[in-house]
């Protein structure tokens, strides 16, 4: 492998890492925007407004919340296809390319635990 290929290799894994990572402040933005729409609804419900609006506000906040944490395995997913196709053998010595994917499997589990907790605690 001539040193322009090594290089090549190199910057594309780099640059699946970066989308990846933007991945995850997706599905982090996704999961607060899902949390404060189910919130939003218990606001309302202070008001005594119909119990209908607190169920679609509870509903809609787990659909974004599940969204992000889809988003970030998705990324997960991707990452692996690209780095499966890349012949890694040119990284500094201790690289580890684990990071960016734990990373993403914590907050989609942390979304799916958010999900389940409220959906678990709506009376």
């Amino acid at each position: 492998m001539n040193e322009r290929t090594r290089y090549s290799q190199e910057q594309v894994l780099l640059s699946s890492e970066r989308t990846a990572l933007s991945w995850t402040r997706t599905s982090a933005s996704l999961m607060a925007f899902g949390f404060v729409i189910e919130k939003f609804g218990l606001y309302f419900s202070a008001d005594h407004l119909t119990s209908n609006l607190l169920r679609h506000s509870l509903w809609m906040g787990v659909f974004f919340i599940v969204l992000g944490a889809g988003a970030a395995f998705f990324s997960i997913y991707q990452y692996h296809e690209v780095r499966r196709r890349l012949k890694t053998d040119g990284l500094p010595p201790g690289y580890s390319m684990l990071v960016v994917p734990g990373i993403n499997a914590i907050v989609g589990f942390l979304g799916l635990f958010l999900a389940l907790g409220i959906v678990l605690d709506f009376k």
